[in-house]
């Protein structure tokens, strides 16, 4: 679908919010399950946005398919009228929902349908993602989310869900590391695995500032988004690789490859 000529900006948003529906990741999630039904082939389904995708990943773990799945801070915690405010920045495919939907999909991370968060980043230069130079349907697909992921998904579940940080913990570590053969290693905090932590202080202030962030891309759609919780100390391996916001530098080159088991 393309945009007719002579639209304004916020109906060429709407167009591409209306091209990129619920039917559309409904019907593409339906046909992957389907050919694990077929194939017996493992399949882990990426940024579910919508309760009706979700609830055929649940139909699929009910029916003992090889189905798992995973969804994104934005989709939890953001709406369609944010993409419509922000434009070029906020575009990513599923875009975001309406907030019944949002409300909605929480209820599949809750019983475990959703079992992973990802940050879904997706980095890009900042002319692929300006309002000035880009419409919706030009500019680049993708967020600039990692910075703040873990702030955001942390204010989202403690401070505005009042649930425990230990879903964090779950949807971002363990059922991560246990579904893609990682665990052993990480996933846990337990003898003989990897010394790797991260302290939070809860209610340390955040703000996303896009001169300050990291990645060589700077526009964000969550310029100007607040809350709290933030990471002040971070541990891989046993040893301290950053604190309060900022590596250090004598960290760089401290990552391995962690290489998954094989799958039974």
């Amino acid at each position: 679908m393309k945009a007719k000529k002579g639209r304004s900006e916020k109906e060429k948003i709407r167009d591409f919010l209306d091209a990129h529906d619920v039917w559309t990741e409904y019907v593409a999630v339906k046909n992957v399950i389907d050919m694990a039904r077929i194939t017996g082939g493992r399949v882990h389904i990426c940024h579910v946005s919508h309760p009706m995708s979700a609830q055929l990943v649940k139909e699929a773990i009910y029916e003992g398919l090889p189905v798992t799945a995973e969804t994104c801070p934005h989709y939890l915690g953001y709406t369609e009228e944010f993409v419509l405010e922000k434009g070029a920045p906020a575009k990513c495919t599923p875009p975001m929902r309406k907030k019944e939907d949002m409300e909605k999909l929480w209820d599949y991370v809750l019983d475990g349908t959703l079992s992973c968060i990802g940050s879904d980043h997706s980095p890009a230069a900042d002319e692929e993602k300006d309002n000035q130079t880009k419409d919706i349907w030009s500019a680049w697909g993708g967020l600039n989310a990692i910075q703040y992921f873990l702030p955001m998904m942390f204010d989202l579940v403690v401070h505005k869900k009042q649930l425990s940080p230990t879903l964090i913990a779950k949807v971002m570590d363990y059922n991560p590391a246990k579904i893609f053969g990682l665990y052993g290693k990480k996933g846990a905090f337990e003898l003989g695995f990897d010394g790797d932590v991260v302290i939070v202080d809860p209610e340390k202030p955040w703000i996303c500032d896009q001169k300050k962030l990291f990645t060589k891309g700077h526009v964000s759609c969550f310029e100007g988004e607040s809350g709290k919780g933030s990471p002040i100390c971070t541990i891989i391996r046993g040893k301290v690789v950053a604190e309060n916001g900022r590596y250090k530098e004598e960290a760089f080159g401290h990552g391995i490859f962690v290489s998954p088991v094989k799958f039974q």
